[in-house]
């Protein structure tokens, strides 16, 4: 692995919002009476996570390194060894709206989105009484929020961080849902908790993680296969989106496939655009050489087991606390709070 930590542009999107905030009537609403707080009577809101962003208020925190950011990341990728592209690539409008059709088309098959929901609802009281009375709430990654929305990539966030600190009152909680983690590989993980950990000035601060560790294989193979049509759309919007980033046409769908499988050595299933036939990959700053069959990571869903997941926050300076778990155990939350001295003021 590389000493440079690639940008984590994964779900681009981070919602800042506290429990005061009056929610619409489109989100559903679980109000909760919890023992031994102050305020008796809490409301968690659990909301479709992959509906298009709608927010009363969205402050757009995007730096303008950003698009050039993104386009050396690209590039950087493709002539790499092991190629990829980065995944914030299938996260535009467009792709948004191609991955709901996913999940309804599939839906019986797309199983994530449905566990975490029936999870939360299920330990609603107990997930909360983890939660502080006028703890800060952050949701990184969040689909559909109506409230104050900040718009930008993980990165984005940590540097907003930094400029305004004041913004966050301690406790701080930031829900990363979705088993988003999983889109990075494990050091990229715990190096992005190590960044959020340092840069928060506060000395309370917790993740509640949604992670995802199926491992039935072919329940995966059903939930991810490119081979059904609207998968294959959506990955395919990726290109679409470099071809744009790079201001070219470097890739013409027609000469691209999609495939996907799932790698039992680091737990992760993987969608990869695979060439046709022999290409020469043309940008402005020179020529790429792809060999017939050969694969660019778009990107990876892992299904990492529990200890997995302690091994990543334990790297990235926290420790799993508490976890919660659906009825045949493949999904999951955890509270992760810092460990001695990460997030600590100094």
């Amino acid at each position: 692995m590389a000493d440079t930590i690639r940008p984590a542009y994964a779900l681009s999107f981070a919602a800042v919002c506290s429990r005061s905030v009056k929610h619409t009537r489109k989100q559903k609403r679980l109000r909760i009476s919890i023992d031994g707080l102050p305020n008796a009577e809490q409301t968690l809101t659990v909301m479709d996570a992959w509906n298009p962003l709608k927010t009363s208020s969205l402050t757009d925190i995007r730096r303008d390194i950003g698009s050039s950011d993104l386009r050396d990341e690209i590039l950087v990728g493709l002539n790499s060894r092991s190629k990829y592209l980065p995944s914030v690539l299938l996260w535009d409008n467009q792709g948004l709206a191609r991955f709901k059709a996913v999940r309804n088309t599939t839906s019986i098959d797309y199983y994530p989105s449905r566990k975490e929901t029936e999870l939360i609802k299920g330990n609603t009281a107990e997930i909360a009484r983890t939660i502080s009375t006028g703890a800060t709430l952050v949701e990184l990654g969040s689909g559909c929020i109506e409230c104050h929305g900040l718009l930008g990539s993980y990165d984005d966030f940590l540097a907003w961080l930094v400029q305004k600190p004041q913004q966050l009152k301690s406790p701080v909680i930031l829900l990363w849902l979705g088993n988003s983690i999983g889109n990075l590989d494990a050091s990229d993980a715990s190096a992005l908790l190590t960044r959020f950990g340092s840069c928060m000035v506060t000395e309370d601060l917790q993740f509640i993680i949604g992670v995802d560790g199926c491992q039935d294989q072919s329940q995966i193979e059903r939930c991810y296969n490119p081979a059904n049509a609207v998968t294959r759309e959506f990955l395919m919007n990726g290109l679409d989106q470099a071809n744009k980033v790079l201001s070219q046409s470097v890739f013409r769908k027609g000469e691209w496939t999609c495939i996907g499988f799932y790698d039992t050595m680091d737990h992760s299933w993987k969608s990869y655009y695979v060439a046709r036939r022999d290409l020469e990959l043309e940008t402005a700053e020179s020529s790429i050489m792809i060999g017939k069959g050969e694969r660019i990571l778009a990107i990876r869903s892992a299904k990492w087991t529990q200890c997995e997941v302690e091994q990543v926050s334990s790297a990235g300076g926290f420790r799993v606390a508490k976890t919660w778990k659906d009825d045949k155990t493949t999904y999951g939350n955890m509270s992760v709070p810092a460990s001695s001295g990460i997030g600590s003021r100094g």
